[in-house]
């Protein structure tokens, strides 16, 4: 593919404009450039305004995020940003993405190296002077994802391209700052603390190193990333909505593209909002609050190698595959989205009682897809019927909108039930949306759901 950008007529400048720190920039490949390289992947001019790369804070104390931001006079800070440009021009037929990356900085000899967990972010669009826009406010170092802070892109245009970011960076602990509070551990006077209080002496002998750099990439899985993070945030958003009580009973049906790293190949699938209704009087969770299934089948699985369904979902080897080989295979942000669910499940012949579980992911039950009763389901009061398929009349006459696919074509898929009246069988939803049973060595499709929240 790289032959292809020969053609390529690409020119990217990054200006940067420092306030006390310094900042680093690195263009596509995730290669780090100096001043005027040309990539393999297109002509790619930089331009670094300083020869530091460190962002640097040294004689740091710990700080809220409202005296961060506003000091004790109620005074905008800058003092504690960097503000940087991004200028470009993408004539190439393709968007591109470029990530702006927290790393590592160096050592600065004779102090103590904040712990970096202890470090807070702030990222701003200061590109409109008069309409400044949070990306993101008040965040952990920690809670940085791989330590991408934010994707963005250059669409395709012959227009020239600007963007600017402003990146706050402050020291939090867990202390009280305050002029008014007698329990205070400091006072916040005059955009600093009390210099009297010796237990100050701890913090002056402190710094924090980061290095921030922009990498871009017109390869695959720099797009697969980017939609995933978007669909990361579009989730978070979504359950925090739930949290807060708001309706989302239009949003059922709604569907957020992912990328599933599975045998270190990523795969395109769906997801889909199956159910906001929360009903606690159910013995399972699985068809209750917010609920997201995979629109498509991931891939095919048996539910026992041994043809048994002794144990039923419980004992399961297909409950393990889903739990950890497609659990892990989700991103890792949108997996800190997914909650515990308590799953009920039927048994099969060689078992007495319906089987409790606490699950990640799970494959859904005969009755969270169609209305009514089926064969071979011991199950069936336990759980109720995801909203999604209850919109669309979903029943077992009525079955055309239980389909899935898998590789573009309708395929059959599991669910978490074993039939009732043997040992060896579990029951799917055929290709053209019925119901049966199938014998549990089977290599059928699996198509999984999950709860969230923020």
């Amino acid at each position: 593919m790289k032959n292809k950008f020969n053609i390529i007529n690409l020119l990217f400048i990054v200006g940067i404009s420092f306030v006390l720190l310094g900042i680093t920039y690195a263009f596509f490949n995730y290669t780090a450039f100096s001043d005027n390289v040309i990539s393999n992947v297109g002509e790619v001019y930089l331009k670094m305004s300083k020869d530091s790369n460190d962002l640097l804070l040294t004689n740091v104390f710990p700080e809220t995020y409202e005296h961060a931001v506003y000091g004790s006079n109620n005074t905008y800070r800058t003092n504690n940003c960097i503000d940087f440009t991004v200028l470009g021009k993408n004539t190439y037929e393709e968007d591109v993405y470029y990530e702006i990356d927290l790393e590592y900085g160096s050592n600065v000899e004779g102090k103590e190296r904040i712990d970096d967990s202890l470090l807070r972010f702030e990222l701003i669009d200061i590109t409109d002077s008069n309409n400044y826009v949070i990306l993101f406010s008040d965040v952990s170092y920690n809670d940085i994802e791989d330590k991408i802070i934010y994707v963005d892109k250059i669409s395709n245009t012959d227009t020239s391209y600007t963007r600017s970011y402003r990146l706050r960076v402050w020291y939090s602990e867990d202390i009280i700052i305050s002029d008014s509070d007698s329990s205070a551990d400091f006072k916040a006077s005059n955009n600093e603390y009390d210099s009297t209080n010796s237990s100050l002496e701890l913090y002056t002998n402190l710094y924090s190193s980061i290095k921030v750099k922009i990498y871009g990439d017109y390869n695959k899985k720099t797009c697969e990333e980017y939609i995933n993070f978007e669909t990361y945030n579009s989730l978070l958003e979504l359950a925090n909505e739930y949290e807060d009580g708001e309706d989302l009973s239009n949003l059922v049906g709604y569907t957020y593209p992912i990328y599933l790293n599975i045998n270190n190949s990523y795969q395109l699938n769906t997801l889909r909002v199956a159910n906001v209704t929360n009903n606690t009087s159910l013995e399972s969770q699985s068809a209750s609050g917010l609920v997201i299934e995979f629109t498509n089948i991931i891939t095919e699985h048996y539910m026992n190698s041994n043809g048994t369904n002794v144990g039923g979902w419980e004992a399961s080897e297909m409950r393990t595959y889903v739990n950890n080989d497609i659990y892990n295979a989700i991103p890792k942000d949108i997996r800190s989205l997914i909650i515990n669910t308590t799953v009920v499940s039927c048994h099969g012949s060689s078992d007495s009682s319906n089987f409790t579980t606490t699950d990640k992911l799970y494959l859904l039950a005969p009755h969270e897809v169609y209305s009514d009763d089926i064969l071979y389901d011991t199950g069936h009061s336990a759980t109720r019927q995801l909203d999604y398929n209850y919109n669309n009349n979903v029943s077992t006459d009525n079955y055309s909108g239980a389909i899935k696919k898998y590789n573009g074509s309708d395929s059959s898929y599991w669910l978490r039930t074993a039939c009732y009246d043997d040992y060896e069988s579990f029951i799917l939803v055929f290709q053209y949306g019925e119901s049966f049973g199938d014998y549990a060595f089977s290599s059928r499709g699996v198509s999984p759901a999950f709860r969230i929240s923020g």
